[in-house]
């Protein structure tokens, strides 16, 4: 909180925390929850689209939880970036996230499978599958990804 400025935003309070000024416990969720769901989730938004390679902080796994929370439609949008960031590492909160999205999520995860590739696309392909779409793009993904790696795509 700034000094005579009253009680700070959802943006102003994810930047404080992202450059290491404030700590992420129950009061600075608390402090988010209480702006509104509606403002919340808009600047969560907007802290999640803006270049976060200045803030020497990750709040990835926060603002999957916040995404998670608000069930906002754009959180898709994060959650390819935040598969994009790190392909061979999705964490399983961010799995969980994604999940009841379901048939809204098989289009930009094939686009990201494709970006990505065979080599670092698996935890993409493994994505698609637990979603339990029947897709025939996701059915054709599998039996390629099958062929590059049999173990993997057995898995």
């Amino acid at each position: 909180m700034a000094s005579g400025q009253g009680p700070a935003g959802t943006y102003e309070l994810l930047e404080a925390a992202a450059r290491g000024r404030i700590g992420v416990d129950r009061r600075f969720l608390q402090s988010i929850l209480d702006c509104g769901a509606a403002a919340a989730a808009a600047d969560v938004l907007r802290f999640s689209r803006a270049p976060q390679d200045e803030f020497p902080i990750n709040l990835d796994p926060l603002l999957i939880d916040l995404f998670r929370h608000f069930q906002t439609p754009e959180a898709v949008e994060f959650y390819m970036d935040a598969i994009r960031r790190a392909p061979e590492d999705v964490d399983d909160s961010l799995i969980q996230a994604l999940l009841p999205y379901g048939e809204k999520a098989i289009g930009p995860l094939l686009a990201l499978y494709e970006e990505l590739g065979e080599e670092q696309g698996s935890d993409v392909a493994f994505l698609l599958a637990g979603l339990r779409v029947r897709d025939p793009r996701v059915m054709q993904l599998l039996l390629e990804r099958l062929e590059y790696d049999a173990a993997d795509g057995a898995f």
